[in-house]
């Protein structure tokens, strides 16, 4: 069976590497392959299997006409949640997670309905306010659509969430849990990654392992709708990332890469991930 994504661009993108062998979170033992220079590496057999059963569960909720909310919300993954997001249609936050969007949907959707009318006001170009009324207007404008701008058309709470790292992301993993909500995520090897249903084994920091991920996550939900996917099942040659920062802009906290002699380190291994619950 031809597997979702080659291992050979598993590597390409840095999924394997963890952080540093002292700040690791137990749970991630039976994931991680092997350690170098102090640095975890985690083993891409289990992230490829993880990757399948949530790429198969997404599109399952996709077809059964769920909806998705993908969070991510450090400077690595905003660019590529927002892009893949508006690519597949789904919902995101890629600025800063206001606590209560899931739990006190009511109250933001005041906040949301005050973006809109904004919106409205601004197409007039504020007529009717002083210039005063309107300068301070537009920045209310601004400022509520960095926050609430990739979830302004949700009306009721998303079928799952998508985040693009555990670690970072706590706060909307609590509030989801609250409400039922499944959740599916980058467990690096300093979380335990079953504080989601459905994680992801790999590096959560670099932004080319992040947009992997993300861009597959969003061609489950593609391929839900029968639309067309840029990594999933696509030959090593015609895979497109999404959400890639330009080597110029990037400043991220960067895990060490080695040698081309660590790069079949990974055994094969067919052990399963995680069970599909019951009753989907």
């Amino acid at each position: 069976m031809k597997p979702i994504i080659s291992k050979d661009k598993l590597l390409e993108s840095g999924l394997q590497y963890g952080h540093q062998t002292r700040s690791w979170d137990p749970a991630m033992k039976p994931y991680i392959q092997m350690s170098k220079r102090g640095i975890h590496l985690i083993n891409l057999d289990k992230t490829s299997h993880s990757l399948e059963h949530a790429y198969n569960f997404a599109k399952k909720i996709t077809e059964r006409k769920g909806t998705f909310l993908f969070v991510g919300t450090s400077k690595q993954s905003s660019k590529t949640i927002r892009e893949n997001a508006e690519r597949v249609g789904a919902f995101y936050v890629d600025y800063r997670w206001l606590g209560g969007i899931l739990t006190n949907f009511r109250t933001i959707q005041n906040s949301i309905n005050k973006l809109r009318n904004l919106e409205r006001l601004a197409k007039k170009n504020f007529e009717g306010y002083t210039k005063k009324e309107g300068i301070q207007m537009r920045k209310q404008l601004e400022k509520l659509e960095k926050t609430l701008g990739g979830i302004k058309f949700m009306r009721k709470l998303p079928s799952a969430i998508f985040v693009s790292s555990i670690k970072n992301e706590e706060i909307t993993i609590k509030e989801a849990k609250k409400m039922g909500i499944y959740l599916f995520g980058i467990a690096d090897t300093n979380v335990n990654p079953f504080t989601v249903q459905f994680p992801i084994f790999g590096n959560d920091d670099a932004n080319k392992s992040v947009s992997l991920v993300t861009t597959i996550i969003a061609d489950a939900i593609a391929a839900g709708k029968n639309e067309k996917q840029l990594a999933a099942y696509v030959e090593d040659d015609k895979v497109e990332i999404m959400g890639l920062i330009p080597r110029e802009e990037k400043n991220l906290n960067k895990k060490p890469s080695y040698n081309n002699k660590y790069k079949n380190t990974v055994n094969t291994i067919k052990t399963p991930v995680v069970e599909e619950e019951k009753n989907q």
